[in-house]
């Protein structure tokens, strides 16, 4: 094959600074035994603590060194300079990037290790972001358990700004430093990197010197550069280095003697290779190379997971006089506020025919110095003019206009009101809030909604009318929605039709690509987009029908919910505390649940079960693989463990 590869090869991982000091005091990352990196490590051998423009580390077992200084157990040791450091068989090196000033530098620290490659056939674009459609996909990993707060933001579930409240489950360390669309390495000519995020910088490193591409919006500055052989890409939390053959250069194909005796590998040779491309076909159909036949899947950047020795690159220095590098001014400080409470939270529901909806909510006028709009859903962080010992600049820290003003938010922009704020003709819109995610899924127990058995003629939409609901993400307390039907479903046994009715905010896909109509249904996948109050794209909730022996109705399919995203799965998870009576709501039964740590206990269900006619809904109980069997018609409690399921008029619940 005579195309030329662009080889993007990950070579470390980086610290930023505290962007969100107001409401931060700092954040972990942790380091593992086998050289792991990451902020949600499983029995971590030390911790980095990033506070302020401060890097500390805390080994938590024995055996920790610094350089050749062995350090104990929780003992905290700041690091400076350059410094290699042990884990158990394993070094990594942390090389010192605070004296480093370009536009925008949020960096403090870097540790070195080998990581895996991508390789891009030249022809193409190529995506490098947190977005799932991006071919070079960066870390994003949605905990924030790493996160230190402030003592006055260590309780409850929000933040107040200035557009209202934030959820915290919003702020974890790759979405305040990382966008989802980060910048793009065209291969259409000869390589260049062009920057797509509109708060964040992308940097260049070639030799001792760092260039600067600027966000798209609101910044001045070069927004694109040539890429050479030998370059490094700092980009969110990783570090990529660049290599690829010259335009008129020879593709050298390796040969050997089929005769001749097979050459000797040392161990240290062998460990080398194993870090090869990655040879899937490309199989995705957007964000990638032109001819994707020919190219080649990206894996995800591994980012702070990486494991492995660290290579060796050139000392970096402070630049000389023909660099970009510069000296940014500093910021001025600003006196912590005190948050303003919390209202009160309107209740999540589990999507079935009929749901509970949540009220839209009015923002309280904000205290006269709450922090500014958080940053848009591309979760893009500010770096504009900042110093590294100010601690950090973003829209939330208020830096001074004088310097250079804050970025505002869609709702400031001209004026204009949100782009969302449409009427709903007269359907109730069912909307989940945000800021109840982390409490559903981090719960000892939960109600998973797994799908929903569909029969006859059913309306897919985001509203109490439709057949199957499917809730919009709330985000803020006063977006809005428009009411939407997305899709048409007709089932009859093994028959049936799917028809696409928005082909804005959904997409109907079969084995030939997308359509609008099919009647081959087992070959059927349904995405509905759920979007930021931007109005740009945040996650897509993805469905297929399948056909599951035993279901109440043999005439049913079953439309199946797919949890590989976990925004979406957190759409349809309902928690419960444990051994605490709690109020739970599952489609149209209303019910009183209490966990036990073993078993859950359902009571107060009869009311809802019973109509007012005295018939009673159609709400089935399986137990581990048994058959279905009717809800206790006397109201007596039932008891489910992990694996039973409960089937409320078309939705199916999972406990778990």
């Amino acid at each position: 094959m005579d195309k030329r590869v662009l080889t993007l090869r990950e070579t470390g991982a980086l610290f930023q600074k505290v962007h969100f000091a107001r409401f931060m005091d700092g954040y972990n990352v942790y380091l593992g035994s086998n050289g792991e990196v990451g902020t949600t490590i499983r029995d971590p051998a030390a911790s980095f603590e990033i506070r302020g423009t401060t890097i500390s580390l805390v080994p938590h077992v024995d055996g920790i060194k610094v350089g050749d200084q062995m350090i104990a157990r929780g003992k905290r040791t700041k690091l400076q300079g350059h410094a290699e450091i042990t884990a158990g068989n394993t070094s990594v090196e942390f090389r010192d990037l605070r004296e480093v000033s370009p536009d925008g530098w949020p960096y403090l620290g870097e540790i070195r290790r080998a990581g895996g490659a991508s390789h891009m056939v030249f022809g193409g674009n190529y995506q490098l972001g947190r977005d799932r459609r991006c071919k070079v996909r960066l870390p994003d990993e949605p905990s924030n358990a790493n996160i230190v707060w402030r003592p006055e933001m260590a309780q409850g579930g929000t933040i107040r700004s200035r557009s209202g409240d934030i959820a915290k489950s919003r702020f974890y360390t790759d979405s305040i430093m990382v966008a989802s669309n980060h910048a793009e390495i065209s291969l259409a000519a000869e390589p260049v990197l062009n920057s797509l995020a509109r708060h964040c910088f992308t940097y260049v490193r070639r030799g001792q010197d760092i260039f600067a591409l600027s966000p798209t919006k609101g910044s001045p500055g070069p927004k694109n550069m040539d890429l050479q052989p030998g370059d490094e890409i700092l980009i969110g939390n990783c570090v990529f280095a660049v290599d690829y053959p010259p335009a008129d250069g020879p593709r050298h194909i390796a040969t050997f003697d089929n005769t001749a005796a097979a050459p000797k590998i040392s161990p240290s040779e062998l460990a080398a290779a194993a870090v090869g491309p990655d040879s899937e076909a490309d199989g995705g159909a957007d964000g990638g190379a032109d001819d994707g036949a020919d190219g080649l899947d990206l894996p995800a950047a591994a980012g702070l997971g990486e494991q492995g020795q660290p290579p060796r690159m050139p000392a970096l220095t402070k630049a000389g006089p023909d660099s970009f590098l510069g000296v940014e001014p500093p910021e001025p400080a600003i006196e912590p506020t005190a948050p303003a409470p919390k209202p009160a939270p309107a209740g999540i529901a589990l999507a079935g025919g009929s749901l509970p909806v949540a009220q839209p909510r009015r923002p309280a006028a904000p205290p006269a110095d709450t922090p500014p709009d958080t940053p848009t859903d591309d979760a893009e962080t500010s770096t504009f003019g900042s110093s590294l010992l100010s601690g950090g600049s973003s829209p939330l820290d208020l830096p001074d206009p004088a310097v250079r003003p804050p970025l505002p938010s869609y709702k400031t922009l001209d004026n204009e009101p949100p782009p969302n704020a449409q009427p709903t003709d007269g359907r109730t819109v069912v909307e989940v809030d945000e800021d109840d995610w982390q409490l559903e899924l981090t719960r000892p127990a939960a109600f998973t909604l797994k799908g929903f058995m569909v029969s006859g003629r059913v309306l897919v939409g985001n509203h109490r009318d439709a057949g199957v609901v499917i809730p919009e993400n709330r985000s803020e307390p006063d977006q809005t929605f428009i009411a939407r039907d997305y899709f048409e479903l007709f089932v009859r046994g093994r028959r049936g039709t799917l028809t696409l009715l928005d082909p804005a905010e959904a997409t109907l896909l079969t084995g030939t690509g997308q359509t609008e109509k099919t009647d081959q249904l087992q070959d059927a996948h349904l995405e509905i987009i759920r979007r930021a109050p931007d109005q740009e794209e945040d996650f897509r909730v993805k469905l297929s029908l399948t056909r599951v022996p035993g279901l109440p109705d043999p005439r049913a399919q079953f439309l199946a919910l797919s949890d590989d995203d976990p925004m979406a799965r957190a759409l349809f998870t309902r928690g419960l505390p444990l051994r605490q009576d709690h109020d739970l709501t599952l489609g149209a039964l209303k019910t009183q649940a209490h966990f036990d740590g073993d078993a859950v206990k359902l009571d107060a269900y009869l009311q809802s079960y019973r109509r007012r006619d005295g018939s009673l809904r159609p709400v089935f109980v399986q137990h581990a693989s048994g058959p279905w069997r009717t809800l206790p018609e006397d109201g007596s409690t039932l008891t489910l463990r992990s694996g039973d399921r409960v089937l409320v008029e078309s939705a199916l619940f999972a406990l778990r």
